[in-house]
């Protein structure tokens, strides 16, 4: 392309760093034998109201993240390993920016197929 207009350019550092968020399981805890269990976690970015974890954000220079680039893994164990050692399975799922979009806080359901008796846990 020409162009009749003066074109410059310079080089530019730009500092990114990653974006705080806690992370609480809220899906179930126990399920009866050869049934479904439904795993489910809540997320908060640092700057969204209820936000508990370390490094909170407060207006006005509080900037909220997108939530929906969030992966949450659901490390499921054997139930007599005590969420110890490593897991027998990994299930992943992306956060949903639920409820009040744009807010901060997103959920993401997943569901545990039945088989032998787990112990689960959620981790960002």
């Amino acid at each position: 392309m020409s162009s009749n207009k003066d074109s410059s350019s310079a080089d530019v550092n730009i500092l990114v760093k990653p974006e705080d968020a806690t992370i609480q399981y809220t899906g179930e805890s126990i399920a009866e034998i050869g049934k479904q269990l439904a795993l489910r976690a809540t997320v908060w970015d640092s700057a969204a109201n209820g936000y508990g974890g370390l490094n909170p954000e407060s207006t006005p220079t509080a900037t909220l993240g997108n939530i929906t680039k969030i992966w949450i893994a659901f490390d499921i164990y054997p139930t007599d390993s005590c969420l110890s050692g490593t897991p027998m399975a990994t299930q992943y799922a992306q956060v949903a920016d639920d409820g009040v979009s744009g807010d901060g806080i997103g959920n993401r359901p997943a569901v545990l197929s039945p088989q032998e008796p787990k112990a689960r846990s959620a981790r960002l």
